[in-house]
């Protein structure tokens, strides 16, 4: 299992608010990494960062920002 030491930066990543993304850096691991947290995620530590993000412990969770629309040629 992986430990969290921080986790910062959470946006949702959907209109439906049903994932958030964020950046975690684990104790296990020397850098930073990007991380989709989920209700479902098979990892335990997953579910935690996504509980822990919902309920506010690393921030409030950013509203989702849609990608801007391709150009129209």
């Amino acid at each position: 299992m992986l430990t969290v030491q921080y986790a910062k930066d959470p946006v949702y990543g959907n209109a439906q608010n049903t994932f958030i993304n964020l950046i975690v850096k684990f104790e296990e691991m020397p850098d930073e990494l990007p991380f989709c947290a989920t209700p479902n995620d098979p990892e335990e530590y997953g579910r935690e960062i996504y509980a822990n993000a919902k309920a506010g412990l690393y921030g409030e969770v950013a509203p989702y920002v849609p990608p801007p629309e391709p150009p129209v040629a």
